[in-house]
């Protein structure tokens, strides 16, 4: 779907389907890189012959600097933000909440550094709950990640952009210190 120019588009306002908010993840968990996502690996005749192998070509459609410094804010979310329940992983994850301001849809979309998940909860007649994301999608993502992701990823490393640094600033409204990974100069200037 169409993102209008608008400022709340940067909010997340715009409205796109769970495919559509995958797809913007797995481009910034892979820092800019675009692979198209498919739930189709390969199809087989009845003989077993394959006819029809997935071969994603992937292309940069954004800066790797920039995109790390957008999966920094990520992070962080999952430490501090609305997706802290996150914050006891043993691993690397970044993501982030959603709810529909109706109480319609919620939603967690996040990642770590070998795999890029998205649960939607909602009701198909678009009735309203009382939920949000972080209480109804996001306890299922997490149950999810640790399945799969215990064993596999505490030892791996996010490969952030070399010209990206650790730095360390002080949050008002947490009132302790948060890690951002930023360029020396630039997204976050202000900090």
């Amino acid at each position: 779907n169409e993102i209008k120019n608008l400022p709340s588009s940067s909010l997340g306002a715009s409205e796109h389907s769970p495919l559509e908010v995958l797809q913007a993840y797995l481009t910034l968990a892979r820092l800019g890189e675009s692979q198209p996502v498919s739930f189709i690996k390969f199809a087989e005749s009845g003989t077993q012959d394959k006819i029809y192998q997935f071969q994603p070509q992937s292309q940069q459609v954004a800066s790797a600097t920039l995109t790390g410094e957008i999966v920094s804010v990520l992070k962080e979310s999952t430490q501090t933000g609305t997706a802290k329940a996150l914050s006891q992983t043993s691993f690397f994850t970044a993501g982030k909440t959603g709810t529909t301001s109706d109480g319609k849809d919620m939603w967690f979309a996040g990642f770590t550094p070998r795999l890029v998940a998205l649960t939607w909860v909602g009701y198909d007649n678009h009735q309203a709950t009382r939920f949000s994301g972080s209480s109804a999608a996001l306890p299922i993502w997490k149950n999810f990640i640790e399945s799969v992701s215990v064993k596999h990823d505490s030892k791996l490393v996010y490969p952030w952009p070399e010209d990206l640094h650790k730095k360390t600033v002080y949050s008002d409204f947490d009132k302790k210190d948060i890690e951002l990974y930023m360029r020396s100069r630039g997204l976050f200037d202000f900090l």
